[in-house]
């Protein structure tokens, strides 16, 4: 048994009688085409569709403005001056125009065979008598189209008003450019006859004549408003794609109707929500959640425990924490982990919905509002009204949800390399993100240290609006705070010195604050509200919210002004 040479497998062109085509050469006459929405039957129908674009100029300076992206427009109503047109895009394309021509060959059919008849004097019978022997096809290659339009807009909606209105008359007058009519038109007082009755129907018909109405159209009333219609009735240029299917979790099942008992069937949802949700309270909440919900090591995997149990310890050393401060805390593969396994924040701890703890986690059993000490972990939040919100929908998303992280270092692939893990400070001399919402304890300036551990300014009750400061205190620590983030915002670091005025001037929207807070009102409202008698809207924030920057300047401008008035009244009275 012989066998054959290995090599490649090929079949010569004398072997198989295969003759390849030969290689012709394009003409270099380039061109330009339109996928035009309508069918054209005949080359009659040309040109009335190069008319609904415009004419051949509007065509050629549609192909020639490629570069500045102006739509191709395609009017289906020409002679309708209102009528919105359908836009096209001019794109590049590499494509070929090809011609093809068919001739059919025709033959008599034999002397016998059933014919039809046509009309004297059309050729119909003649060609009756023929049949079709198929055809021969030729095609031509004329060049490459280099550009073309295409029509994937949807239309507007259509509408315009009647042909003897005045409007329209102006309209027309506009097109043709005649002064006189232009210079003639006036704006004539409306009628209110908003709708048009035809001859013998009335436009209060008596009770019980509208049934058996007549269908005719010509027999029903018209509008008459005089609408002159917009630029564009709507924006959208393409159709929503919805892509609507059955969900795949609802499953039929049988129900029993507890009124009538018939039997029906009704979709339902084959999978729960099992997660935990979070421990929320109010500030006005007498007791606090003590224990931490059980089933934490059924619902977590290992590597979600081992994070639980750092965030336990973490608890142990501060009773307090901000979930930004706490994500700093972790490794990059524990943040990870604490990113994806949501419901481990359900046994973190429980949070406030108000108040000067709000949205912080805190430790089950404690209760900052029994403990003067808790002061230091009470929640600094001040605006910045540069703050420009460019980021991605999905950090948008993660903000709204408490996550408040600045942008990462990644790579091309869009891993995180590296994060800055002081984001939760404030030291006073750089800014690591552009959202002015801390912990006392986290802002580590020397002056605000000073401010936030001063025992004379600590109040001898809690409040829901300054925690366990006096309001002058709580508003002085508030004011050199924003105070030196404003400077960091603007890209200058404040000295001590700059705040001084801050620290021996008494602010005036403190003192207001003070008195009415001091009221007897006041203390009687709160004492309905622990005692559960007034009851308050849920997610409600009694912590008081900063003034602008440029509204505290003017307030400290004014006290100036008016102290050195004073100083000159008392001199001039010297």
């Amino acid at each position: 048994m012989n066998n054959a040479q290995a090599g490649p497998s090929r079949t010569s062109d004398a072997d198989t009688g295969y003759t390849p085509a030969p290689l012709l050469t394009l003409p270099p006459t380039t061109y330009c085409a339109v996928e035009y929405p309508g069918i054209l039957r005949s080359l009659d129908s040309y040109p009335h569709a190069l008319a609904t674009l415009g004419g051949q100029d509007a065509v050629d300076t549609a192909f020639r403005r490629l570069a500045s992206g102006r739509p191709m427009e395609l009017y289906l109503r020409p002679e309708d001056k209102l009528a919105h047109p359908i836009l096209g895009e001019v794109l590049e394309w590499r494509g070929m125009v090809v011609k093809v021509v068919k001739r059919r060959r025709k033959r008599k059919r034999p002397e016998g065979e059933n014919t039809v008849d046509g009309e004297i004097g059309n050729g119909k019978g003649r060609e009756k008598e023929e049949d079709e022997d198929g055809g021969v096809y030729t095609t031509e290659v004329l060049g490459m189209a280099r550009k073309i339009a295409r029509f994937r807009a949807m239309a507007d909606f259509a509408f315009s008003p009647p042909e003897d209105e005045p409007i329209m008359n102006l309209r027309k007058s506009m097109d043709n450019l005649d002064a006189k009519a232009i210079l003639a038109f006036e704006f004539k007082p409306v009628k209110e006859d908003y709708v048009v009755y035809p001859p013998g129907v009335s436009a209060s018909p008596a009770p019980g004549t509208t049934k058996g109405a007549s269908s005719d159209p010509s027999a029903q009333p018209t509008s008459n408003l005089r609408l002159f219609p917009p630029p564009r009735f709507s924006r959208a240029a393409v159709p929503a794609l919805y892509n609507s299917r059955k969900n795949i979790a609802s499953i039929p099942v049988t129900v029993t109707d507890p009124t009538t008992g018939e039997e029906r069937t009704r979709y339902q949802n084959k999978f729960r929500h099992s997660a935990t949700p979070i421990a929320t309270i109010s500030y006005d909440a007498p007791d606090v959640p003590e224990k931490e919900p059980e089933g934490a090591e059924k619902v977590l995997d290992q590597p979600s425990m081992r994070v639980l149990e750092k965030l336990r310890k973490l608890f142990e050393e501060r009773p307090i924490w901000s979930r930004l401060a706490l994500k700093n805390q972790l490794s990059e593969a524990e943040d990870q982990i604490l990113v994806n396994t949501r419901p481990m924040y359900a046994y973190t701890g429980y949070i406030f919905s108000d108040g000067p703890w709000r949205d912080f986690h805190v430790k089950w059993g404690y209760d900052p509002r029994k403990i003067p000490e808790s002061r230091i972990y009470q929640r600094m939040q001040f605006r910045n009204l540069e703050n420009e919100y460019t980021r991605a929908s999905s950090v948008r998303f993660r903000r709204a949800n408490g996550e408040e992280d600045l942008p990462m270092e990644e790579d091309w692939r869009g891993i995180t390399l590296q994060r800055n893990r002081n984001t939760h400070i404030f030291n006073g001399r750089e800014l690591f993100r552009n959202v002015g919402n801390y912990q006392l304890c986290d802002m580590t300036d020397p002056l605000l240290q000073k401010h936030i551990h001063d025992p004379n300014g600590v109040d001898q009750e809690c409040d829901a609006s300054y925690g366990w400061y006096t309001p002058t205190a709580w508003g002085r620590i508030r004011a050199i705070a924003r105070l030196k983030f404003r400077g960091l915002v603007e890209g200058r670091i404040l000295t001590d010195a700059e705040c001084e005025d801050i620290e021996t001037e008494e602010l005036p929207e403190i003192a207001l604050r003070n008195e009415l807070r001091r009221s007897a009102g006041q203390k009687k409202l709160r004492e309905l509200r622990q005692r559960g008698l007034i009851a308050r809207s849920k997610g409600h924030n009694q912590a008081l919210e900063p003034l602008p920057p440029e509204e505290e300047a003017e307030q400290r401008i004014r006290k100036r002004l008016e102290a050195a008035r004073a100083e000159d009244e008392d001199e001039d009275m010297d």
